[in-house]
C-alpha cells in the first residue's frame, strides 16, 4: 500500500499543479518587493538589489541583459532607479507577466527566449548584466560564462547572484550545483573576468531559520499528501494547502507578523554570525583583451 500511495503521488503532482493557477510561493515573489514573507535568502536580495545596480550599472546609454529573466520583475528596478538605455531579458521559458511589463519611458525593454548556452548568438553587446539565481541551474556554467564573455563589452559589470554550498542543506538537489567562494572565483578568472567583490548574503541565524522552517514544512507536506493519497481526506482544497503548507501561514495576518518578525530578527543577527551564509552576490568586471 505504501509503494502504491507514493506512485499516486509522483504521477498526480502534475495534475493538481494545473488546477492551481498560482501557489503561494510565486505570488510572494511577485508582489513582496522587500522580500520580507519569503526566505531568508530571497530577502537579502531584495533588500540589497536596488543598490547593487545603483553602484555598478551605467545610467545613461545602459545596454542590459538579464539571464535567466524569470517573470521579468526585475525591470521595474531598473525603471525605480532611472536607468536609460535598453534592456534584454532571456530566459529558455517565456512567462505570461512579460506582457505586462512596462515598456514606455526611458527604459526600451525586452524579453526573448533564449538558451544562456548559446549567448552568443545574440547580435547586441552590453555594458551589464545580472543574473539571480540562474547560474546553479545551467548544465555547464563554464559555458554560460564564456558564452557570456562574448556579449559583453571591456570593462563590462556583472552581477551574479549565486546559492551558496551550505545551501544543499535547504534546497537540496536544486539545479545542478552549489558554489563557494572561491570556485566561483575561479570559474570567473578562467573565462577573462576580474572579482571585484564577493559578498555574502545571511548568515547562521538566517540559516538556521530556513532549515527549521524549511524541515518541518517538508515532514508536513509529505504526511499530508499520505493522508490525501490514501483517501483519508480528498478534496481539492486540503491538498492545495498541503501543498503549499511552507506558505500557507502568509495567508493570515498574524502568520504574516511573525514570519516578518522573525525575517528581520535573524537578518539583525546575521551582521555577527557571518558564517553558514546562503548566497553570494558576485561582481565581476570582464577584461580587456
Amino acid at each position: 500500500h505504501f509503494r502504491e500511495t507514493v506512485l499516486n503521488m509522483s504521477r498526480a503532482n502534475i495534475k493538481f499543479e494545473e488546477l492551481f493557477t498560482e501557489k503561494i510561493e510565486r505570488k510572494i515573489k511577485r508582489i513582496d518587493k522587500e522580500g520580507f514573507y519569503g526566505t531568508p535568502l530571497r530577502f537579502q536580495i531584495n533588500r540589497n538589489l536596488k543598490k547593487w545596480i545603483s553602484r555598478y550599472c551605467p545610467e545613461n546609454n545602459a545596454e542590459i541583459l538579464e539571464v535567466g529573466c524569470g517573470e521579468g520583475t526585475t525591470v521595474k528596478i531598473f525603471q525605480e532607479i532611472g536607468i536609460k538605455g535598453k534592456y534584454l531579458g532571456i530566459d529558455i521559458k517565456g512567462s505570461p507577466n512579460w506582457a505586462n511589463i512596462n515598456n514606455t519611458g526611458q527604459l526600451k525593454v525586452g524579453f526573448m527566449l533564449q538558451d544562456a548556452h548559446s549567448l552568443s548568438l545574440i547580435k547586441n553587446r552590453y555594458n551589464f548584466c545580472i543574473s539571480i539565481t540562474a547560474f546553479e541551474h545551467f548544465s555547464d556554467d563554464s559555458k554560460v560564462l564564456n558564452e557570456l564573455s562574448k556579449v559583453l563589452l571591456n570593462d563590462a559589470v556583472a552581477i551574479l547572484i549565486i546559492p551558496s554550498k551550505y545551501s544543499y542543506w535547504l534546497y537540496g538537489k536544486h539545479g545542478y550545483r552549489r558554489y563557494s567562494k572561491k570556485s566561483i572565483a575561479k570559474l570567473a578568472k578562467s573565462h577573462g573576468f576580474q572579482v571585484i567583490e564577493i559578498i555574502k548574503l545571511a548568515g547562521a541565524v538566517g540559516f538556521l531559520t530556513h532549515f527549521f522552517w524549511s524541515f518541518i514544512s517538508r515532514i508536513l507536506r509529505l504526511s499530508g499528501k499520505c493522508i490525501y493519497y490514501m483517501k483519508i481526506i480528498r478534496t481539492p482544497g486540503f491538498y492545495y494547502k498541503v501543498d503549499n503548507i511552507m506558505h500557507i501561514h502568509l495567508n493570515y495576518t498574524f502568520g504574516k507578523r511573525v514570519h516578518r518578525a522573525l525575517q528581520s530578527l535573524a537578518n539583525n543577527l546575521d551582521k555577527k554570525f557571518t558564517f553558514f551564509e546562503i548566497g553570494y552576490c558576485t561582481v565581476l568586471k570582464k577584461n580587456k583583451h
